[in-house]
């Protein structure tokens, strides 16, 4: 939908310079004072219009990419990672649409942005591979390897995190018996 409003603004953009430029070809074919005066008239609303038109669409995409990014940095625990990955990819693909110099501008926040939602997910990676192996080698190794999981399980965000409490709670009262049993 956006690519479709982008579409529109830029139609627009054209219309008015095709507009301007007819104007001003019919103002000096025009020797009524008269009418001249209003072609002018005229042609200073379209470039009020046409003006207006361009700060409005480039002023409005930066700012919803800064509004993006301040809500998702600010609560990035709140979100799971699959919304975190699509607020990712919408964000990205409007910094991809900015002019290189606004790029620079947001280059950090985006990147910063990408790196702390891929530690996300290496974390969630590690921990699930962690939890498959949390009954391989002897107590002391599945101690480490619990405290391991606990770490993983730390920076999760806290909607991905119920996915995985009652597996590792499964895991914990499993260790806690074997070490009792000893």
């Amino acid at each position: 939908m956006n690519n479709t409003k982008r579409g529109h603004i830029s139609l627009a953009l054209i219309y008015l310079t095709v507009s301007l430029i007819l104007l001003s070809i019919l103002y000096f074919l025009i020797k009524d004072e008269t009418l001249q005066l209003i072609i002018i008239l005229l042609s200073f609303v379209i470039l009020i219009v046409g003006l207006f038109i361009y700060f409005f669409s480039t002023t409005s995409l930066k700012r919803k990419i800064r509004k993006q990014i301040s809500k998702i940095m600010f609560n990035l625990d709140a979100f799971s990672l699959d919304t975190l990955k699509e607020s990712y990819l919408e964000i990205y693909r409007s910094y991809m649409k900015l002019s290189e110099k606004n790029k620079q501008n947001f280059y950090t926040s985006v990147n910063k942005l990408r790196q702390e939602i891929e530690e996300k997910l290496k974390a969630k990676k590690k921990l699930e591979l962690l939890l498959d192996q949390s009954s391989i080698g002897n107590i002391e190794e599945q101690k480490k390897t619990l405290g391991n999981i606990h770490q993983l399980y730390q920076q999760l965000p806290h909607s991905d995190q119920e996915q995985y409490t009652a597996q590792i709670q499964h895991i914990q009262e499993k260790l806690e018996k074997s070490l009792n049993s000893n």
